[in-house]
């Protein structure tokens, strides 16, 4: 059998200028060494990307009801100031929900309960246990019916994320975060047949979990940070590391990221009955549906309107605020959330916060979608688009950013068993 990391690197090199954004993104996952011709491309030109809905043809673009992918998705390379959209064929999304992002992988759920983790570029599948193997109080079995069945792929999961036991080891680790009571759930791909629920936490509704430093965090609607301690037993559990930062602030949303070491909160404010009036849209491909007849701006339920960033003071274990995150860019939403330095990025903006829409209580079975998507500037406290509407041709399923695994080594993002 031919060992095709020996070729030659001038016939790499060669090849690898041939290739478009996407097959070079492939070409650069065969092996470490094919990798190597592509540095320049893969590190300053590519990460992050924004996955959104895309449909194909020269038919108008209209807004999708449900939260599930089809098998095309569209993709933007945020490093890039053009901001062009790809489109990227991945039938392993068809009919599945994306409920997470991290590490280099997506976590999708099918309404067969099925759940797995999928690199959008290699096409890697790993199985995870199923929803039926969560502990639970469903009050109807998931065979009673496939709207029963889609109800629990589009609503059971909030969000997972992929966390690593060390950057020495590829062993990994799920987390999610389950709507039906917002406690944590945890399995070892490869190893555990169910998920766990964690022990004790009876603290309140989890907004966000991280991998921060080599355990997960995870932060309360109260503003309570926990960590997850316990996971070399079968026993994991919470563990207070800050109450909340001592301000006034009632936020709708809340995350928390690391950025340069340190460990962030990050407030996300909403304000409601927003109205889209189409006249003035410069997107005229784009089909609406409005409220009633049609001659009616659209009615959006919800936008963020400001953010507030808080640095947690280990020594002192509490909660410091600020506005300047020097170069430093956040990206919220489904992902895993994560931030970069924009010196090496220089397609991102400083200071500031992109963000998709998460709010799944506001948009689920709407016809606005997942409208709430921007880019927020901590210093002046203004928002602009994260892309135009033109460019993203739907607002259903939900966008989520995507980027590699920060201790990727090169080749495959493998995950050991």
């Amino acid at each position: 059998m031919a060992d095709w990391s020996v070729l030659p690197e001038l016939l790499l090199e060669l090849i690898s200028e041939r290739l478009s954004i996407v097959d070079l993104i492939r070409f650069s996952c065969v092996c470490s060494s094919w990798r190597s011709m592509t540095p320049q491309f893969l590190h300053g030109k590519l990460l992050p990307w924004l996955i959104i809905p895309c449909t194909t043809g020269s038919s108008p673009r209209k807004r999708r009801s449900g939260i599930v992918c089809d098998k095309i998705v569209g993709i933007v390379s945020f490093s890039d100031p053009n901001r062009k959209v790809y489109e990227l064929e991945l039938p392993e999304v068809a009919d599945r929900r994306i409920c997470g992002s991290s590490a280099g992988w997506l976590v999708t759920v099918h309404a067969n309960s099925e759940i797995r983790l999928l690199h959008p570029f290699t096409r890697a599948q790993i199985q995870l246990p199923p929803l039926t193997a969560f502990p639970s109080r469903l009050p109807v079995p998931l065979q009673q019916g496939d709207g029963f069945a889609g109800h629990l792929r589009d609503y059971y999961i909030h969000k997972a994320i992929v966390g690593f036991c060390s950057s020495e080891s590829d062993e990994a680790m799920v987390m999610a975060i389950r709507k039906e009571d917002d406690r944590l759930a945890l399995c070892r791909p490869g190893k555990d047949l169910r998920w766990t629920v964690l022990e004790g936490d009876s603290h309140g509704r989890s907004h966000d979990v991280i991998f921060y430093r080599g355990h997960f965090y995870t932060v309360k609607g109260s503003g309570l940070v926990f960590m997850v301690s316990g996971l070399e037993n079968a026993s994991p559990h919470l563990t207070l590391v800050c109450r909340r930062p001592n301000t006034l602030s009632s936020p709708k949303k809340l995350y928390v990221v690391e950025s340069s070491g340190e460990l962030l909160m990050v407030y996300r404010f909403l304000d409601s009955g927003h109205y889209i009036d189409y006249e003035d849209d410069d997107d005229n491909n784009l089909e609406v549906d409005s409220d009633d007849d049609g001659t009616e701006p659209l009615r959006l339920p919800h936008r963020s309107i400001n953010f507030e960033v808080f640095k947690l003071d280990l020594g002192e274990r509490n909660w410091v605020k600020t506005n300047n995150l020097g170069d430093r860019a956040l990206f919220l939403g489904y992902n895993g959330s994560f931030s970069l330095s924009t010196s090496e990025f220089p397609g991102c903006k400083g200071n500031s916060i992109y963000f998709t829409d998460d709010y799944f209580e506001a948009y689920y079975r709407q016809k606005h979608g997942a409208h709430d998507m921007g880019v927020f500037d901590l210093g002046n406290e203004t928002i602009e688009p994260l892309i135009h509407r033109s460019e993203t041709q739907s607002f259903m399923p939900p966008s989520v950013w995507f980027s590699t695994n920060p201790w990727w080594r090169g080749g495959l993002d493998v995950l050991t068993f």
